[in-house]
């Protein structure tokens, strides 16, 4: 393999690089199939390096660490790779990999799905049939905000959004949980996330949805290209933002801690799942104001569960039983992630998840 190649080859990597440093949104445009085959041809460079003589091959060994710098500072602009690693490898991103080491949920716990992944090394800690098709209720909105929060510029969070009667109406038929925002109301977008995730609110999520997209069907579209992007849409599939049933509104347990992996590496979404409450200013419909509160968090917070909660979402339709996902920091400095579904009750999904964090966790 000559020299003038492998210079190419490099040359190539260090545009792609300069790119992404010039525009975090070029990545967003190119195939991931497209990165794969640079890959591969940078890992023949780096092949090729080893076989050459002492002195090119300690040249070559500092250029080759020197893009290794350079791509790790680039970081991971839309989720899709991750470009570290002997020769540059670039690889998929939020891929779980199950080994001898992985348990099989004990007695204690009640979801009939599960999986709890150590979000550090990306290894499944322990599981319960992750791979079933299940449905998500409102786990759906971790999806939701991690769409709206992936298609809004930061400046855009104080605009203003009227809440129409479409909204409410579909609320109102279809039984779904609001926040309480009447027709007519103003409020702005950083209060739609909050009201998603802390109230489970399909009035905020409605409204956060025609904001972001012009109509809910438009929406929905982007959050299915998001779980191709993700690369789960063959055992995934949205059909709206809130989680109402449908059968074709399907996930898995290991699919729901993907989109949870996806919404903490976006700084707004995991900035939103965290919080147990927040208060809404005052207006004309609400002289008091608005008090959301997040009532799993809530509640666990009290409990032992090795660590703190930094991710929440809880579900129910019946359908999906009582369902739930959440991201633990633990006590040893590990961040986790778990999801479970199908509990008989929401006390023992929260027990469950309680279990499960003490006695698989380090």
């Amino acid at each position: 393999m000559s020299k003038r190649w492998k210079e190419q080859k490099r040359d190539q990597l260090i545009r792609f690089v300069e790119e992404m440093r010039a525009d975090r949104r070029v990545l967003a445009k190119r195939s991931i199939a497209a990165v794969l085959v640079l890959a591969v041809a940078v890992g023949a460079v780096a092949v090729a390096t080893r076989r050459g003589n002492s002195v090119e091959a300690k040249a070559d060994t500092e250029k080759e660490n020197a893009l290794q710098v350079a791509v790790t500072s680039v970081g991971n602009p839309t989720g899709d790779i991750r470009a570290l690693g002997d020769g540059i490898v670039i690889t998929p991103k939020y891929e779980f990999v199950s080994d001898e080491n992985t348990k099989n949920f004990g007695g204690e716990v009640n979801s009939r799905f599960g999986v709890l992944i150590d979000l550090d090394e990306n290894k499944v800690v322990a599981d319960r049939d992750p791979q079933t098709k299940m449905y998500p209720a409102s786990m759906t909105k971790v999806l939701t905000v991690l769409v709206a929060a992936e298609n809004i510029t930061p400046e855009q969070l104080d605009d203003m959004c009227t809440v129409t009667f479409e909204t409410t109406n579909y609320s109102y038929i279809n039984e779904c949980r609001v926040v309480g925002f009447e027709v007519g109301e103003q409020v702005s977008v950083r209060d739609l996330f909050y009201g998603t995730i802390l109230c489970s609110g399909a009035d905020a999520s409605l409204t956060l949805a025609e904001y972001v997209a012009g109509s809910h069907e438009a929406f929905v579209d982007l959050m299915n290209a998001k779980l191709e992007k993700l690369g789960i849409s063959e055992t995934s599939h949205f059909t709206n933002c809130v989680g109402l049933f449908d059968e074709n509104h399907y996930t898995t347990a290991h699919d729901m801690a993907v989109i949870m992996a996806a919404a903490l590496d976006n700084e707004l979404c995991a900035e939103v799942l965290k919080t147990r409450e927040r208060n809404i200013e005052p207006n004309e419909f609400h002289p008091e104001g608005q008090w959301l509160y997040d009532k799993f968090i809530g509640w666990i917070e009290d409990q032992e569960i090795n660590g703190t909660i930094i991710g929440a979402k809880t579900g129910y339709v019946v359908e999906s039983g009582n369902c739930c996902v959440s991201a633990l920091l633990s006590n040893g400095g590990h961040r986790y992630i778990l999801v479970t579904g199908k509990a008989d009750s929401s006390l023992m999904e929260r027990q469950d998840h309680v279990a499960i964090y003490q006695n698989y966790t380090n």
